[in-house]
């Protein structure tokens, strides 16, 4: 099995092991849990968090027919890189997505995370970090690519070398 066919497989099952134990934490929890337990919930609820922006990038972006790239290296962050073939409109659809996406988790935790124990206000407080540092960073950037129609130089936009590894139809040539 290539190291593309194992990433498609490893990346969602790490992810979804990574939800199911914040659900299962946010399950259980209770005022009595020490403060080290309620601040380790809400760090990897923000983990979970960032991990949910990240697919709903890459859910857009598929949505749009993007050509993605994952990322072989199951340890790392970073889902996927976005190849610079991909039209304008499919960079917006791939980064309005996370944004979207971060905005409804949000709004999920503003209503079922329950105020009286110190983890959800943690939790707010890291989220509420991640989001602002995603608004300050991809939202200019979308504002950038939109109107000049250019990606910018990152490592999180390539020209794919390796057809076989990109996830998407292709686009076609450019007359």
């Amino acid at each position: 099995m290539s190291d593309a066919a194992r990433t498609s497989i490893a990346r969602p099952v790490r992810d979804l092991l990574a939800t199911g134990l914040v659900l299962a934490g946010w399950a259980f929890i209770d005022q009595d849990w020490n403060i080290a337990m309620q601040v380790a919930l809400a760090v990897i609820t923000t983990a979970a968090a960032f991990l949910v922006h990240e697919w709903a990038h890459w859910l857009a972006g598929r949505l749009a027919g993007a050509r993605m790239r994952l990322n072989t290296r199951i340890g790392s962050v970073f889902l996927f890189t976005f190849d610079s073939r991909n039209s304008i409109r499919q960079f917006q659809w791939m980064s309005a997505g996370g944004l979207i996406g971060s905005a409804i988790l949000v709004a999920f935790m503003t209503v079922f995370l329950p105020r009286s124990i110190l983890a959800t206000w943690v939790t707010f407080a890291l989220t509420g970090i991640g989001v602002l540092i995603t608004f300050v960073v991809e939202l200019p950037e979308l504002v950038t690519v939109s109107r000049s129609g250019r990606y910018p130089e990152s490592f999180a936009y390539e020209h794919a070398d390796h057809d076989e590894q990109i996830v998407g139809r292709p686009k076609p040539p450019h007359p």
